[in-house]
């Protein structure tokens, strides 16, 4: 991810290895933040992207191992596409088992429509799915028909998954999505990005 937050295209280093460097060094970082976190008595979660190609990476998957235990109370939770989860390899979903068994969660996002097997995700350590307000609200395509944003709630639920930080601009939109019942949500309303301090997410100080 950029420092804007934007999303950076990693095409060209597919199959490189770097990838998944990139991705476990993006997992310390946030397993760093959880850990001060909950020295702080903080409860909750920390999320990062990865990659589906980090997955199959055995280097990665000890790293997260290693970080998942390190977290003191705070939840790890590793961020996937869609359009990543629609293909999942067998190797791929033993690296997701790995990382489940760790402690690790994982929440689905850039959701289009919710064509998607659920239950097979919820089966692997899936227990969120994050919306765009607009395409929330917009109701969604499923493979029996198109889901209103008034039970798209319900129809996540269902398979034992929670909608997360609907993203969302401006007081209407908001007022309008938490009457459909989503209880987490994300936007200037709830406050802008904080700086974390270089002294958290660096080396540990030896002993």
């Amino acid at each position: 991810m950029a420092a804007d937050g934007a999303a950076i295209d990693t095409s060209a280093l597919a199959r490189t290895g770097l990838i998944a460097r990139m991705d476990a060094a993006g997992v310390i970082r946030a397993a760093r933040v959880a850990h001060r976190l909950g020295e702080r008595g903080r409860e909750g979660n920390v999320l990062t992207r990865i990659a589906a190609e980090s997955l199959t990476d055995p280097g990665f998957i000890d790293a997260v191992v290693q970080q998942a235990k390190n977290a003191r109370g705070m939840g790890l939770i590793l961020a996937l596409s869609q359009a990543a989860a629609r293909s999942l390899t067998d190797i791929q979903i033993s690296g997701l088992n790995a990382l489940t068994t760790a402690g690790c969660r994982f929440v689905l996002e850039e959701v289009g429509d919710l064509k998607i097997d659920f239950a097979s995700l919820k089966a692997v350590g899936f227990a969120f799915v994050k919306l765009e307000a607009p395409v929330f609200l917009e109701g969604l395509a499923a493979a029996g028909g198109r889901v209103a944003a008034s039970d798209v709630v319900r129809f996540l639920g269902d398979y034992g998954l929670t909608l997360d930080r609907c993203a969302h601009r401006g007081r209407l939109m908001l007022a309008r999505i938490l009457g459909f019942g989503v209880q987490f949500g994300m936007g200037g309303l709830f406050g802008g990005p904080k700086l974390v301090k270089a002294e958290v997410v660096g080396e540990p100080a030896a002993a």
